[in-house]
């Protein structure tokens, strides 16, 4: 687990303690419906006020991720854990094909590219395939800073296999 959703966990936990002598309050005053039944919805106010943030934390934002997984810069985390572990069963081909298949949903993502030139340079040995991983994902790519760190992935791979 993160240390932000351990963090934002602790908070509501807190704040839910804090907020059970109001419920109780506000629970106590409605049961007899009465002009005191007002001052039971007001008491519900102060648990809605503590509860707030930490609930919205856990569910929307990307401490909690767990209804919308993201990563550290606010993307979609890629599931690229299949592919590894099939290339770890020495299966490279599958393990190509199924980055193939991320590639294309996600053209615009330089981890695919890297992984992709990591396997065809080092397990599967063909220049001619890490050559057009290149030229594809150059071609793709928007971010220039992405750009720079493919080729020089690029480049270091090759500079290793002179080696």
């Amino acid at each position: 687990m993160r240390e932000e959703t351990a963090a934002a966990l602790r908070l509501l936990i807190v704040r839910v303690l804090c907020s059970i002598p109001f419920l109780a309050a506000a629970a106590y005053l409605f049961i007899p419906v009465s002009y005191r039944s007002i001052l039971g919805a007001v008491l519900l106010v102060p648990p809605g006020v503590l509860l707030a943030r930490p609930v919205n934390d856990l569910l929307f934002s990307r401490t909690g991720d767990l209804l919308f997984p993201m990563s550290e810069n606010g993307r979609e985390e890629l599931q690229l854990s299949i592919p590894e572990a099939l290339i770890m069963q020495r299966k490279y081909d599958e393990a190509m094909e199924l980055y193939r298949e991320i590639q294309k949903k996600h053209p615009n993502r330089i981890e695919i590219y890297i992984a992709m030139l990591k396997l065809t340079h080092g397990k599967l040995d063909n220049r001619e395939m890490a050559a057009d991983i290149f030229s594809l994902g150059m071609g793709n790519l928007k971010d220039l800073r992405d750009r720079e760190r493919l080729a020089d992935c690029h480049r270091d791979l090759q500079g290793r296999e002179r080696w």
